[in-house]
């Protein structure tokens, strides 16, 4: 912790001082000018400042490779942290917190999880399956605080859905509230041309909220084991999440 946070800290300072000077430059270049001349001339210092930006890109790349693989091999050689909870498996785990914590907090809850992909997230590695199940419940609980908006009395349902496939087990959490609201979400290229849906991952967040932050955390530890998170709001509303993990830990063939 002492040790990577301020590796990170440095990475995202001079991410954000590539960024200023790759702007300063972007503004600095007319549209249209031609590379000879005395125009030509004029850009040499511009081509300077853009190979030194694309180097220091590339060494800030670098050390997040190498902050990255850290982790993932101290998360790797963590004991998982609660075993008991997965005595049963992930999805006795999971149907745990839903009678438990989650009791009462949906009008309507369907789970859809053939035997096939059952069998597949309880053979999960302890670990894949400890940080799955913990993604899973910040997806169910966030819907449970967040998908009825301002509407306290609004019907909420839920469905939970588990597939797998010979490298994957994928986990959806689809709610019917209001969906991912502008504040959570930065648009990305994949919407409709025109459209409103909205999504979400780590790699377009840009800012913070309680929210926000409990989705970038789960993303962040299911990405050290080879897993992703994102969520998805279509125009008419509702917000799907969507948790895969790796089913055996290290490279595949």
């Amino acid at each position: 912790h002492d040790e990577v946070l301020p590796r990170l800290h440095l990475a995202m300072l001079r991410l954000e001082a590539l960024r200023g000077r790759a702007s300063d430059v972007s503004r600095t270049v007319p549209a249209g000018t031609a590379g000879s001349g005395a125009a030509g001339t004029a850009l040499a210092p511009v081509a300077e400042v853009q190979a030194d930006v694309l180097q220091g890109i590339g060494e800030v790349v670098g050390e997040l490779g190498g902050v990255h693989r850290e982790l993932a091999a101290l998360l790797r050689a963590t004991p998982t942290v609660a075993p008991r909870r997965l005595e049963h498996g992930y999805c006795a785990a999971l149907q745990t917190a839903l009678d438990g914590e989650l009791q009462g907090a949906f009008d309507g809850l369907r789970w859809d999880a053939p035997n096939e992909a059952r069998s597949a997230a309880d053979a999960l590695p302890d670990l894949v399956a400890d940080l799955l199940l913990g993604a899973t419940r910040e997806a169910l609980r966030n819907a449970s605080r967040h998908a009825r908006g301002g509407e306290l009395h609004r019907t909420l349902g839920i469905r939970l859905r588990l597939s797998a496939d010979e490298h994957w087990v994928t986990v959806t959490v689809a709610d019917d509230g209001v969906g991912l609201q502008p504040e959570m979400v930065v648009a990305t290229a994949s919407g409709p041309p025109g459209g409103d849906d909205r999504d979400w991952n780590a790699e377009n967040d840009a800012a913070t909220s309680t929210t926000r932050s409990g989705l970038l955390t789960h993303s962040a530890l299911l990405a050290l084991v080879g897993g992703s998170l994102a969520a998805h709001s279509a125009r008419e509303g509702g917000t799907t999440v969507v948790l895969r993990a790796p089913r055996a830990l290290g490279p595949r063939d």
